[in-house]
């Protein structure tokens, strides 16, 4: 039974609005409000599956529906550029949203006060435990101990459940990230090392096959939306959007798309801030072309590109490469042939294949 939720905190989707999903969010929810003395559990999903909705989705319940765990979200960026960035990150966005939870006040997050705003909001019965580490993120310490200030940053959550008697949940999202972080490693080795003693629940969301991480932490596969879920999904994206569409230009968008939400939300925002139907295979047709040219949808695939291929150059020469294959009759993509006419490694071609 779907039921209806305040407006979102993290989310992007209301409650109501979030289709397929509610085993997996029933079975996440009860994993991150349980006791400790549990493995870590990795969270695993294809690119673009929904997986970080869904972990939103089990952080807005968490904060609103119980009192007694902490719920915490962190979602690694490439835009941190350095891991020592990231790890600061961490540890305010862990001190934000538990003052926030403590004091019963979603809007502080998005209020992001600053760290000494912050050490002020805290209730009384956590001033202690919540000024220390306001003070140890004013003195985030210096760079030549980069692995010992990200040691004691991914560890705010379990001090302060040590600290103050908390019960906590740690739900780190998007470790894929921290291969684009200068020093992403160490990042991750030290959460691993964290994911192996951990005393609090934690969970690990990543796409699928994209990080290893300890044996002893267990492992979530998340599957795709099928396409009747995905056309139940376009449906009502639509329908609040007021574009018309219909049964057939749904399913059009579900099998164009397969498995993959986010490009479905992408493709119904542009119709909305274009003001344009979707009732005809044309319709469709004619907004898909058009975002994948010179719109958002040509914008997300030039991001993954742009990500993979830093180089401008080899990203045109790996573009003229490609466009070849277009509009051949099932024509294959000849991966082999490619590091060879792109003059690179097999090792360089291998990580732009995998980002």
């Amino acid at each position: 039974m779907r039921v209806p939720t305040s407006k979102p905190l993290l989310a992007r989707t209301p409650r109501d609005r979030f289709i397929g999903r509610d085993d997996e969010l029933e079975r996440l929810y009860l994993r991150a409000i349980a006791s400790g003395g549990r493995p870590a559990l990795h969270v695993e999903a294809a690119a673009a599956a929904g997986l970080s909705e869904l972990l939103r989705q089990v952080y807005d319940r968490a904060f609103a529906e119980q009192r007694f765990v902490v719920p915490f979200y962190y979602s690694v960026r490439s835009e941190d550029v350095t891991a020592h960035a990231a790890a600061a990150r961490y540890q305010y966005q862990f001190l934000l949203q538990a003052v926030a939870f403590r004091r019963q006040q979603s809007n502080l997050v998005a209020a992001s006060p600053d760290i000494c705003e912050l050490s002020k909001l805290a209730p009384l019965q956590d001033a202690e435990w919540v000024n220390q580490m306001c003070e140890v993120c004013r003195n985030d310490g210096p760079l030549n101990d980069e692995r010992a200030f990200i040691r004691t940053a991914l560890n705010a959550p379990f001090r302060a459940a040590a600290a103050a008697d908390l019960q906590i949940v740690s739900i780190v999202d998007d470790l894929h990230e921290l291969e684009d972080l200068k020093n992403g490693n160490a990042f991750r080795s030290e959460l691993v090392s964290i994911a192996e003693r951990a005393n609090v629940p934690l969970i690990i969301g990543s796409r699928k096959n994209a990080l290893p991480l300890p044996q002893t932490s267990e492992r979530l596969e998340i599957r795709s939306l099928n396409r009747s879920e995905l056309a139940d999904l376009g449906g009502l994206l639509a329908s609040d959007a007021g574009i018309e569409t219909s049964e057939q230009t749904l399913d059009l968008i579900a099998a164009k798309f397969a498995g993959r939400p986010l490009l479905i939300e992408i493709l119904i925002e542009a119709a909305r801030s274009k003001g344009v139907a979707l009732q005809s295979y044309k319709d469709v047709e004619k907004l898909y072309s058009d975002e994948i040219l010179s719109g958002r949808l040509g914008s997300h695939y030039e991001r993954i590109f742009g990500r993979a291929v830093p180089d401008l150059n080899l990203r045109q020469a790996l573009y003229n490469e490609l466009f070849q294959t277009v509009g051949e009759s099932n024509a294959r993509l000849p991966l082999p042939a490619l590091p060879k006419r792109l003059v690179i490694s097999d090792e360089e071609f291998s990580g732009i294949i995998e980002k």
